[in-house]
């Protein structure tokens, strides 16, 4: 499987060496609707349910795109939340999550977005809602496990980068746990 993975990478490189991430953007633009209409955001009946789901990103992940996996925006967030605040037919915002949460770079735009929605909120947790998935959840009225074994948590930053021959690992003092 590694080896399947690596040459399915070594083709993407090859075939895609200079990706930018506006060229990156044109492509998740056209996974949406191509009429403007927003990849993440549906109606049912007088419902916006929001899909969050796989990495959580400041831009578009070309390697979620290559390979099919998910990858939510944090501006696709912000984007549906405020076209779901701007329709008067919508009366509940719903945020369908499953992911292990992602970036921090865009997250608490997309969280002061999510805090300021006028709109009851609740956040549907199908399997997993962690780390900035689960900062997401918590700002909705209400949080929903849509089955015994959803997961939730893994709250706090960890790092880790090398610095000449010595390898630094960060973890935030507020989650000792994080990493013990």
């Amino acid at each position: 499987l590694a080896d399947t993975i690596l040459a399915q990478l070594r083709a993407a490189a090859e075939s895609a060496p200079e990706i930018k991430a506006e060229e990156v953007e044109k492509i998740v633009a056209a996974r949406g609707g191509g009429d403007g209409s927003s990849r993440i955001l549906s109606r049912a009946g007088d419902t916006a349910r929001i899909a969050i789901q796989g990495v959580l990103t400041k831009t578009p992940s070309w390697m979620a795109i290559i390979f099919g996996g998910g990858n939510t925006t944090y501006s696709e967030i912000i984007s549906a939340v405020a076209e779901a605040e701007a329709d008067t037919a919508v009366k509940t915002i719903q945020l369908d999550i499953d992911s292990g949460g992602g970036s921090v770079a865009g997250l608490f735009e997309a969280l002061d977005v999510l805090r300021s929605a006028k709109k009851p909120m609740v956040a549907r947790v199908s399997d997993l809602a962690a780390s900035a998935a689960y900062a997401i959840a918590a700002q909705a009225d209400e949080i929903v496990a849509e089955n015994v074994g959803a997961i939730f948590g893994s709250v706090g930053v960890a790092t880790q980068f090398y610095v000449s021959d010595n390898r630094v690992d960060i973890t935030s003092t507020k989650a000792k746990d994080k990493r013990p």
